[in-house]
């Protein structure tokens, strides 16, 4: 969650104006230090922004843009562009806190009719995604993970601001070459280390821990989605099934190096009032992944755990529509308030945020207990 002031949370929870705007910026040279302010304060007349765990790029954004009727096209490149949202509310009158709603490429530009202007974009993950290997490529042996992510960014985004949040580190051991994708090196080196990469709101790549599931059901929510007089929420329904549902985890090293010891680690669902546990009606059903910077038995169990616990959590999902709060992330844990009249805690998925008016929407997964499992011996 965004770091905002005390009034500006309560005010959301009353009567309040809201206000949102576009800076355009075009980047002279290629990097993000060689970006120049290009036109500020565009006006939005409706547009909606989508950040998802779920998708390789985090954020995504369809605007359509105010002009005077007497101006011209304005100078938007669709090569060079970026555009930065920001959306916010006056706790106090005339002055409104704005809070970035994300720092996009420009993918797509358009003018339906004189004075109104499209423009689609998607956050700097595309840029990693987009910049694929010419020819396999030997990964660096014995360096900082994180240290080999940030080369990798770097090399795709020159300049880039990279956040590090992340706890676990360790020296790569991979040997066996990336095939063609840049994106999945990143991303197979970061959850070798329980870390997932995400460009934040302002444009800024973070390399930070994957939630912890294991122990949501205890956790402290950032955000109450309550109804009452002081309520947020909006509308919601509730979902189970048994899609993407493992109650056991093996996690092995994947890689073809000779000389070299294959390790693994299982853990299954041991909890016996859990609607997934190993040995009740739900069934056995185990999911397999592989990592080829696995070097020990505990890299492979931190892994097996981390998974059983968000697979295990999907066995309940909420999406529900509530007044907008800008400072909202995916990842973020929010306490709901349930049909049934209980409170649990979800973690966010997906937020779809409109920058005009109206509710805005979530999906998110949740665990009502603190996962249990038994491990491989």
């Amino acid at each position: 969650m965004q770091t905002v002031s005390k009034e500006f949370l309560l005010t959301l929870r009353e009567s309040h104006v809201v206000a949102c705007r576009a800076d355009l910026y075009l980047g002279t040279e290629f990097g993000v230090k060689n970006e120049t302010l290009a036109i500020r304060d565009l006006h939005i007349i409706e547009g909606s922004v989508t950040a998802s765990r779920k998708d390789n790029v985090r954020r995504t954004c369809d605007l359509t843009i105010a002009l005077d009727p007497w101006l011209d096209l304005p100078e938007v490149d669709i090569y060079r562009g970026r555009i930065q949202l920001y959306y916010g509310i006056e706790a106090q009158p005339g002055n409104p806190e704005m809070l970035p709603m994300g720092r996009f490429r420009v993918n797509d530009f358009g003018r339906a009719n004189r004075g109104v202007v499209t423009i689609s974009g998607t956050s700097y993950e595309s840029f990693l995604i987009d910049d694929r290997f010419f020819q396999p490529r030997k990964p660096p042996l014995g360096v900082s993970t994180i240290a080999a992510i940030k080369v990798l960014i770097g090399e795709s985004v020159p300049g880039a601001k990279v956040i590090v949040t992340a706890t676990k580190d360790k020296n790569t051991v991979m040997t066996s070459p990336w095939a063609r994708e840049r994106w999945e090196a990143v991303t197979v080196l970061a959850e070798s280390i329980a870390a997932e990469v995400y460009c934040d709101p302002e444009g800024s790549f973070v390399i930070a821990n994957k939630p912890n599931f294991s122990g949501l059901a205890s956790a402290t929510a950032v955000w109450a989605v309550n109804e009452g007089p002081d309520g947020v929420l909006v509308s919601l329904d509730t979902k189970r099934t048994r899609d993407s549902v493992y109650n056991a985890v093996v996690a092995f090293q994947s890689n073809t190096d000779t000389g070299i010891t294959p390790v693994w680690a299982s853990v299954v669902d041991t909890f016996e009032r859990s609607k997934t546990y190993w040995n009740g009606p739900f069934g056995h059903v185990p999911r397999f992944y592989s990592n080829p910077n696995f070097r020990t038995r505990d890299q492979c169990l931190s892994a097996a755990r981390g998974m059983l616990a968000e697979s295990i959590a999907e066995k309940r999902s909420v999406d529900f529509s509530m007044v907008p709060n800008p400072a909202l992330e995916p990842g973020d844990i929010v306490r709901i308030s349930m049909l049934d009249g209980t409170s649990e805690n979800h973690v966010i998925d997906q937020l779809t945020m409109s920058l005009s008016t109206g509710a805005w929407s979530a999906t998110t997964k949740t665990s009502k207990n603190d996962i249990q499992e038994e491990e491989s011996k």
